[in-house]
């Protein structure tokens, strides 16, 4: 899918060293670690354990990983305070570290409040829907909005957040949602850009051609990712008998996301090039999706997403998003330390394994099961169309079965009662009223599909009413079963996300069809100087758009595939350091595979080594480390981005409470900057943090 523009590797000079291993690449999709911020509670044990965990299970690279102190207690907490003591000091984090162009995922471990009071911005938008449409109108919407939003939303919506713009209440605020395909041609852009496609639309409608192919080609030069700019240049070539630049434009339609081949085949701007074989190979070579729903797409934030679902670029062109969930609730209705620890390790374990269940979905008199309903049948032909098992069932909850997707309608259930097994990696949702409330008691807690198998759920954190906009759409399933992560399943499926609490594994990917490749190159951890080489093969080239290239954590470049990468280590200081290469694949997914290289370089002698007195430590006890250097200057001791002791200068030996970074498994680095960007570095010193890990619900939230 063509959606990057090209970009300078600014650290790597290109010159060559011949090496001799190869390994496999390890398969990501739909995002990975590299574009994931997590973010824990430093003040809360659990946060900790679930961080250190799940750290270790996704490979997350220590700068993409945030503490955060004094995080309100309470589950339900004011707009103000959440943008001043949670928001603010993640956007402010993500721009210190430079990571604003990777960073796709903002995801909470446990120990953060699941929903926010908004009465200003209700209030305001009350006020816009009176004076507009009058004050019966106004009325209803009072309780149909609720003042308040959840934890995951508002992180979505950061951008309304921190503009103090209410509009993220609308129904249809969430411009990455996957509406009816009949809008990919319609409402593309905002003005005054959409003047100017509008203007194209009509020439095209009145065959002037040379009229429409110029206003699309210049809108094409400025948007050239907008898929319904290159669909019409599609349309206005074809029409004006060039059927090469017809087909031409149609091939990049298709790597856009167009997936349509009856609606194409049946365009009637079309029915004179379909003779031709090149555009009919390509026709043809069309998947045979129905003309229903805006395509799947991989996200990015880096992506202006336009009023169509499609893709534009520059400010003011569409709407920036971050995708965000949580990935347990330690809370009395919630889930022990055990459970959530069980279900990450469970949906990482899940990727890539084509659950081979059922995708199930609850058809009963409920109304909160008759609310989705007419969707059902769509989601369930499109599923099968792409060779899964789809039906309904009359119980409010599946009696026996594998399943790999589920959709039910209930107040109330109990996953214990079935003997039904949901797969690792399936997103199984309830629409019900209190599934996110964790203030309260009643009604099951979305966190029950996750005890009971599912990678990801969802609830509404305040009283929704049976709105389908702000429950996610039957094609969650598909879009997840074409190779989404699970993040990019809810969002591209719920239009007015605004009060919905989303659970999970965001990174959960069962069905990615990711690109493959290896690296013939230095063997991990070897001791490197002057510059290296690697050389790339690749399984199928013309399934990579681009290759990736992150140097400790951070993006430094993207380049078109890659035979040989030459690399002059000299540009980093000594020590320890991690290469990660993530192709790209040419789909409207963007299916992803990352490896990770590390090395040592050793160009000037400069040593930088941590050791522990042990391997493990009790939670309760000190952890005692040594230091050994040539290196002049401060050393510091860092757990992912924790600052956690420091040398002044010098060899010698620190010490600080384990407690600090918490249970579980943990990285220590020791490093000692050279300029704010680069640093001398040690190898990471693995150690486990031991404690009792508890089978107990809490008494009460955090």
């Amino acid at each position: 899918m063509i959606r990057f523009k090209a970009t300078l590797l600014s650290l790597a000079s290109l010159i060559g060293l011949s090496l001799i291993l190869v390994w496999p690449a390890t398969v990501l999709a739909g995002g990975g670690p590299e574009n994931l911020l997590l973010v824990v509670n430093a003040d809360c044990p659990t946060s900790k354990l679930v961080a250190n965990h799940y750290i270790q299970l996704r490979k997350i690279p220590p700068g993409n990983v945030l503490y955060l102190t004094n995080v309100p207690g309470e589950q339900r907490i004011k707009l103000k305070d959440f943008e001043t003591k949670i928001l603010s000091p993640i956007f402010e984090y993500i721009k210190s570290a430079k990571l604003q162009k990777q960073i796709d995922y903002i995801v909470y471990s446990t120990g953060f409040p699941t929903s926010i009071q908004i009465p200003d911005h209700h209030n305001r938008v009350i006020a816009q829907i009176k004076e507009s449409q009058g004050e019966q109108t106004a009325n209803q919407f009072v309780k149909i909005l609720q003042p308040q939003a959840s934890l995951t939303s508002l992180t979505y919506f950061a951008v309304h957040v921190f503009a103090n713009d209410p509009s993220y209440l609308g129904l249809e605020a969430n411009q990455y949602f996957r509406r009816p395909a009949e809008h990919l041609l319609e409402r593309p852009f905002p003005p005054p850009l959409q003047d100017r496609y509008a203007a194209g639309r009509r020439a095209l409608d009145d065959k002037k051609l040379d009229e429409a192919i110029k206003i699309f080609d210049e809108l094409q030069r400025e948007q050239p990712s907008q898929l319904a700019v290159s669909y019409s240049l599609a349309q206005a070539h074809a029409l004006s008998g060039d059927t090469k630049a017809a087909a031409n434009w149609l091939a990049r339609s298709i790597r856009l996301g167009w997936c349509y081949r009856d609606k194409t085949k049946t365009d009637p701007a079309f029915a004179s090039a379909i003779a031709d074989p090149l555009f009919k190979g390509i026709v043809d070579r069309l998947p045979d999706v129905p003309y229903e729903f805006s395509p799947t797409l991989g996200f990015s934030s880096n992506f202006s997403w336009a009023p169509n679902g499609g893709i534009n670029t520059g400010p003011g062109t569409g709407m920036n998003y971050v995708l965000s969930t949580m990935l347990g609730i330690h809370h009395e209705f919630g889930m022990t330390e055990r459970e959530i620890l069980q279900h990450l390790q469970r949906s990482v374990a899940a990727d890539l394994t084509y659950p081979q269940g059922n995708f199930i979905f609850a058809q009963t008199s409920d109304v909160r099961s008759r609310t989705r309903q007419p969707f059902f049948q769509t989601a369930i032909s499109q599923l099968q169309n792409l060779g899964a098992k789809a039906d309904t069932t009359k119980e409010h909850f599946p009696k026996s079965g594998q399943i790999s997707g589920l959709q039910i309608g209930s107040s109330t259930f109990d996953p214990k009662s079935s003997i039904a097994k949901i797969l690792p990696g399936s997103i199984a949702d309830n629409l019900t009223s209190y599934g996110g409330d964790y203030t309260r008691e009643g009604q099951t807690k979305l966190t029950e599909l996750i005890k009971a198998g599912a990678a990801g759920s969802s609830g509404t954190v305040v009283e929704p009413y049976s709105i389908i906009q702000k429950f996610p759409h039957p094609m969650i399933q598909v879009h997840y079963r074409r190779g989404c992560s699970l993040a990019e399943a809810f969002y591209q499926s719920v239009s007015g996300p605004f009060q919905l609490l989303i659970v999970g594994d965001a990174l959960c990917q069962p069905w990615a069809k990711p690109p493959k490749f290896q690296i013939a190159g230095v063997e991990p951890l070897q001791t490197v100087s002057g510059t290296l080489e690697l050389q790339f093969s690749f399984t199928d080239p013309s399934q990579i758009e681009v290759i990736d290239i992150f140097v400790n954590g951070k993006l430094v470049g993207r380049q078109p595939r890659i035979e040989n990468f030459r690399f002059d280590t000299a540009q980093l200081p000594d020590g320890y350091h991690e290469l990660r290469f993530v192709a790209v694949a040419s789909n409207s997914i963007q299916s992803r595979s990352s490896l990770s290289l590390p090395i040592q370089v050793n160009n000037s002698q400069k040593n930088l080594a941590l050791s522990a007195t042990a391997e493990a430590y009790h939670v309760q006890e000190q952890i005692e480390l040594t230091i050994d250097t040539n290196v002049a200057g401060p050393v510091e001791i860092y757990c992912n981005s924790l600052k956690c002791a420091e040398l002044v200068s010098g060899s010698g030996k620190v010490a600080f409470p384990a407690a600090l970074i918490g249970r579980g498994p943990v990285s220590l680095r020791a490093v000692s900057k050279v300029t704010d960007d680069t640093f001398h570095q040690s190898l990471p010193l693995q150690l486990t943090i031991n404690g009792l890990v508890s089978n107990d619900l809490p008494e009460e939230s955090r």
